[in-house]
């Protein structure tokens, strides 16, 4: 084997201790805190291990050597750290802790032999080769990390410590978990040492740690990043700078704006305009590139977008240049980390605002813009994307019927914004003349919305003005229709409701423009009646459409519904555990909301489990005027068999209570599907005590397993109070028949 080959060998073994095979008349030289000490060292090679005299350690280190020849133990003391060791032997005390060398401590010739590596890491000693030179370093351990700062600006972040030695150093970058491991060779750390805590989109946090005579720093980063390390003397002492720049992968043009991601947020951008050729340059402080790209974009005004790491030193900067067609302006937008670069491609040149009716828009170029009607304070807002405002004069002030005031302003940096003080909110039509946009302000159809309830479908029309309408019959086929007058509809914002059960079909359509009308035509499943909800001029048109024997004749009445039983006291319990209280108070709300949509006032004895007196209930009845009272409640027997519907009235009752019995009762047949028990006269201290007519509907038995089955169904309390309903008004129908 060469010597020179042996040499570089031998080198490499002193620092990685790796098993080779090496001869020991290759001439070494050793230096030691920057002395030469020798040109010839001497030394052995014992299992893959280098062996020193030991007289060269302590006569030119600062340690105390002690040799207690009668236990044959050496005892060697840098700066208060106490090591022993035998001759022969593998082992090291140090201080209290005992360490087990690679190869043993001999003795040739009266000279003691020690394994390099193993005690000079336990001595603290920093030892170092150079094969190129056949030089063995050996230095003692004087750098200390003094402080850690956290610098942070436009151009650059990261962490920089400062040590009062220079040291040498080696960096690793790990994905998984992200992270970078600086290992300072030669660095303690001191004992008043100060972490600073970071505020970062790079770092999550950073740990700082010594083993021996090295110092290790683990940075743990949020994701994959650039990284750079700048040494610079300062005074006395050094700093180590470990530069963090985020990494720009990916570019891409969405027909608007041009997106710029990066693994990490991006932050600062300087932007220029050049001519000659025209184009637009793009500065992204602190940004690494992944690598060069060009991206060719669909855009009248942009050729294309190139991306270059324009600069590394002193900091990173990241180039975008977009070579364009003409001359545009340009924003830059952060959006929560990745960059979005928005061409600006038309200029608000002028308001016209001499028409009554009409305002006229002066651009540049066609911009399409969002327009929001706001309804508190009667005034229209005009946002116009990629648009550069050039109007000096920030507000207008405007002498005629409709407009008060118009206000102009740069929005953000994309956008101008438009605001139109109205001395009322109208509607208002588009259209295009060349680049400039006309403003017709009228009325407008903002909704319609078809409303499922249990009884009748409500049809609700909204405008943004009041207007007169008109509602009509047809037939051949059935059909109800709704005029709007003075009104028109951009049919792309209006959302219909889906049609089923006795509404077929619903449309919407602009039935003339001169004069503007729009008409609203629901086919119907055959013919039904209507009813108007709403005044005759009005912004809101309401329309119920029923069946003629639907048709409420509740308005202006007064009902009380009493829910039997309520708190302590539970009523009827079926064989599942469940509670007549309970199922009586579920079928009454659901009455109450039925009778409320029906146009009555609806008192109810109780809304929630509270337990009421009977004498209480019937006497919210009487101090209220009630037209009538009904009371709910669930039958029970202890033979588990009987079954059906019964209704109770008092025994001194009139016609009309006998008749509200009646059709009740039979209300609830009929929808139930139950067997008939009959109406039945009793004392009932909840009836006799009532001015009104009154009724106790016992809905079915909840001591009968199939009728509890029934009963804890929600569609048969629903039933329940539906038919309930029906049965109510059929009888104010009977009562205002026979009045007329």
């Amino acid at each position: 084997m060469p010597k020179r080959v042996l040499v570089l060998t031998l080198m490499f073994l002193v620092i990685t201790s790796i098993s080779i095979r090496a001869e020991e008349d290759d001439e070494i030289r050793l230096m030691i805190n920057g002395d030469l000490i020798t040109d010839q060292l001497d030394y052995k090679i014992v299992d893959n291990s280098i062996l020193i005299p030991l007289e060269i350690l302590t006569d030119n280190l600062s340690i105390k050597m002690k040799w207690f020849t009668s236990i044959d133990t050496i005892q060697l003391d840098k700066e208060g750290k106490v090591i022993k060791f035998r001759v022969g032997d593998k082992y090291l005390q140090v201080d209290n802790q005992i360490i087990k060398m690679d190869t043993k401590v001999i003795s040739i010739n009266e000279k003691i032999m020690v394994p390099l590596k193993d005690l000079g890491n336990a001595l603290g000693l920093l030892i170092k080769s150079y094969p190129e030179q056949r030089i063995v370093k050996i230095s003692e351990v004087k750098g200390k990390i003094k402080d850690i700062d956290y610098p942070k600006n436009e151009d650059y972040e990261g962490l920089e410590l400062l040590i009062t030695e220079e040291v040498d150093y080696d960096v690793q970058f790990f994905s998984n978990p992200a992270r970078i491991v600086l290992d300072i060779q030669g660095a303690t750390i001191t004992s008043n040492l100060d972490k600073p805590k970071v505020d970062s989109d790079l770092i999550k946090g950073y740990h700082i740690s010594q083993l021996n005579n090295n110092t290790k720093v683990i940075i743990d980063l949020y994701d994959n990043i650039n990284y750079n390390i700048e040494q610079r003397k300062d005074g006395d002492e050094y700093k180590y700078l470990v530069k963090l720049s985020p990494i720009i992968n990916s570019i891409n043009y969405d027909g608007s704006r041009i997106n710029i991601g990066a693994t990490r947020p991006l932050n600062a951008t300087r932007v220029n305009y050049l001519s000659n050729p025209s184009r637009v340059v793009i500065d992204i402080k602190n940004a690494a590139l992944e690598k060069a790209r060009e991206l060719k974009v669909e855009d009248k005004s942009i050729k294309r977008v190139r991306l270059s790491q324009f600069q590394t030193q002193p900091y990173n900067i990241v180039r975008v240049v977009l070579d364009l067609e003409g001359e545009i302006k340009v924003e830059v937008e952060n959006n929560g980390g990745d960059l979005a670069v928005i061409p600006l491609s038309s200029q608000l040149l002028g308001i016209d605002y001499s028409s009554e009716e009409d305002l006229l828009f002066k651009l540049s170029n066609q911009v399409e813009p969002k327009v929001f009607p706001l309804v508190n304070g009667d005034r229209l807002v005009f946002d116009f994307p990629f648009t550069v405002n050039t109007i000096k004069e920030h507000t207008l002030k405007v002498d005629n019927k409709l407009i008060e005031e118009i206000r102009i302003s740069q929005f953000n940096k994309e956008k101008s914004r438009v605001v139109v003080d109205l001395t009322k909110l109208v509607p208002y039509k588009l259209e295009w003349k060349g680049n400039n946009l006309q403003v017709k302000l009228v009325n407008n159809l903002t909704g319609v919305h078809l409303e499922e309830k249990k009884l009748k479908q409500t049809l609700k029309l909204s405008l943004l003005k009041d207007r007169e309408y008109k509602v009509y019959k047809l037939v051949n086929p059935n059909r109800l229709v709704i005029d709007i007058f003075d009104t028109i509809v951009d049919l792309k914002q209006i959302e219909l409701s889906k049609v089923d059960g006795i509404i077929k079909d619903i449309r919407v359509s602009q039935y003339s423009t001169d004069p503007n009308q729009v008409r609203i035509a629901l086919e119907l499943e055959k013919d039904l009646d209507f009813e108007i909800k709403s005044e005759s001029i009005t912004d809101n048109i309401e329309i119920d459409i029923i069946e003629e024997r639907f048709r409420s004749y509740l308005k202006g009445k007064v009902i009380v519904v009493d829910a039997g039983h309520g708190g302590r006291d539970p009523g009827a319990i079926g064989y599942s555990g469940s509670r007549e209280k309970d199922l009586v108070l579920d079928m009454a709300l659901r009455l109450e909301e039925l009778l409320e949509d029906g146009g009555a006032e609806v008192i109810m004895t109780r809304k929630t489990d509270d337990y009421i007196e009977l004498t209480d209930r019937s006497k919210i009845a009487n101090d209220n005027n009630a037209d009538i009272f009904v009371s709910l409640h669930l039958n029970s027997h202890v033979d588990g068999q009987y079954s059906g519907t019964e209704t109770y009235i008092r025994p001194n009752y009139n016609q009309a209570n006998l008749l509200l019995a009646n059709l009740t009762q039979r209300a609830l047949l009929r929808d139930l599907g139950t067997y008939d028990r009959g109406v039945k006269a009793n004392d009932l201290k909840v009836l006799d005590t009532t001015n009104m007519p009154a009724v106790l509907n016992e809905i079915a038995f909840l001591s009968n397993k199939e009728e509890e089955v029934l009963l804890m169904s929600e569609e048969f309390r629903d039933k329940a109070a539906i038919a309930l309903y029906k049965g109510i008004n059929n009888y104010f129908r009977l009562l205002a028949e026979e009045e007329s």
